[in-house]
């Protein structure tokens, strides 16, 4: 599933157990600076404010509940990418609040970006 190039987000289970989604803004992109380190600790690069743990923060909720988060690869912006599991009974009280919670983060940094 290619990064979205229409619409901010997408999203679609791959099987009965898995829930991807695909955010995508139409920012600067990610620096090249620190696009190795981007999910690390304090990663940041050319902001005013913030301490660059948004997405390290947002990693590690996907992580902690069975899922992953990465960087894709956009033509424009920046597009990060998640998977959760979709089934199962944790899936069914974590996943509403995972995806909630991400989508927050990543919606703070893009406006972040685009100040």
């Amino acid at each position: 599933m290619p990064c979205p190039e229409e619409e901010p987000f997408e999203s679609r289970r791959l099987s009965t157990a898995i829930l991807v989604a695909k955010v995508r803004d139409t920012g600067p992109g990610i620096d090249p600076v620190i696009r190795d380190r981007i999910f690390q600790p304090f990663a940041t690069a050319g902001k005013v404010d913030g301490l660059g743990l948004g997405l390290a923060l947002s990693r590690q909720a996907m992580l902690d509940h069975g899922g992953q988060m990465w960087l894709e690869s956009a033509s424009q912006g920046a597009c990060f990418a998640f998977s959760l599991p979709s089934s199962g009974s944790s899936a069914k009280t974590l996943l509403p609040e995972a995806v909630g919670q991400a989508l927050r983060t990543f919606q703070d940094a893009t406006d972040r970006w685009s100040s």
